[in-house]
């Protein structure tokens, strides 16, 4: 089993393409072990208790009965005291759970951005995904798989991009 985390902040959603936390996981993912990112969902005064204790359950479990396939999930646990903690639902990916804010620093040629998430998407997310559970205070806890090839798209982006790569390697003179 390999574990990724315990991570302080929740990765919710599509912010998973982006997680430091997920991709830690990929790695035992990729060479055959059942793998778990796990986060608790504040940055601030994180309360990581639950997630340990949900972490010694899943691997007593594992041990018990091995998986017959590489699993690789992805857990959030509300970062709480386990009697304020409403349940353990298995999820789906959501969309957004946070939104950026873009901040220009500095001057040519130094200039650089700083993006935070800092702004919670308002709305009312989806039920029986993972940012609807982190909403209602339980434990999320999502299957993933790397499937990011689009395979779906390839016959209409021939279409869009017809002759170009003949157009592209005729111009090399």
């Amino acid at each position: 089993l390999v574990v990724s985390g315990i991570n302080s902040g929740s990765n919710l959603g599509w912010d998973v393409m982006v997680s430091g936390t997920v991709g830690g996981a990929v790695q035992g993912f990729v060479r055959g072990f059942p793998t778990i990112a796990i986060s608790v969902g504040s940055v601030r005064d994180p309360k990581f208790e639950g997630a340990a204790q949900l972490l010694r359950l899943i691997a007593q479990r594992f041990a018990e009965n091995t998986p017959t396939s590489s699993l690789f999930l992805n857990i959030n646990v509300p970062s709480l005291p386990l009697n304020q903690i409403s349940g353990v639902q298995v999820t789906t990916l959501g969309g957004r759970s946070y939104g950026e804010s873009v901040r220009e620093e500095g001057v040519e040629p130094n200039k650089r951005y700083t993006i935070a998430r800092d702004r919670a998407i308002s709305g009312d997310a989806q039920e029986g995904t993972d940012i609807w559970a982190s909403k209602n205070n339980r434990i999320s806890i999502t299957p993933l798989h790397i499937g990011l090839g689009h395979s779906e798209q390839v016959p209409e982006i021939e279409r869009l991009l017809s002759g170009l790569p003949d157009q592209l390697l005729s111009s090399r003179d």
